[in-house]
């Protein structure tokens, strides 16, 4: 939700999400593209449901798994890359993606709040992408520098064993 509102992206695209999550409409390529809102010329961003209980359906709700797979295997068939912005939450739908997804990227710091969550974070993750191969961690260059990588990488390597790939 914060990215599609720094990038003004609702409104009226928001009424297709919305759709989708009380049952209205299935989910089809048709509707998938009025749904898009084209940022540039070669990315597109899905507006969010229109109410916050809705958000909260789509994300909390079991029934919120079957309607995310559903949103992605008609978007990998129109679009060759997708990437789904979790603002950190887990839940039902953001374990679906997860378990579909070629590559998780998580977005690290170095702060204690933040290791402390990404070694819950990874418990969660690699029971779910079975293979930290498909895991990539990115620092937040604004609240870190490249030297914490090596010392996060030591806090967490011992208890995840994730080899040198992720790093």
């Amino acid at each position: 939700r914060d990215l599609c509102r720094a990038l003004a992206v609702g409104g009226v695209k928001g009424d297709v999400m919305s759709g989708w999550i009380r049952g209205e409409l299935e989910v089809s390529r048709d509707n998938l593209d009025s749904a898009l809102t084209l940022v540039s010329e070669d990315v597109a961003v899905l507006a969010p449901p229109e109410t916050l209980g809705e958000c909260m359906d789509l994300v909390c709700h079991t029934d919120g798994m079957n309607l995310v797979q559903s949103i992605l295997d008609v978007a990998r068939v129109t679009h060759d890359v997708i990437i789904v912005d979790a603002a950190g939450r887990i839940s039902p739908a953001t374990g679906a993606l997860m378990r579909a997804a070629d590559e998780v990227l998580v977005v690290i710091d170095e702060t204690i709040l933040g290791l402390t969550a990404l070694d819950l974070f990874l418990n969660y993750a690699k029971a779910l992408v079975h293979s930290s191969d498909r895991i990539t961690f990115l620092l937040n260059n604004y609240t870190g520098t490249q030297l914490a990588v090596g010392q996060i990488e030591a806090e967490l390597e011992p208890a995840h064993h994730l080899g040198d790939r992720p790093w």
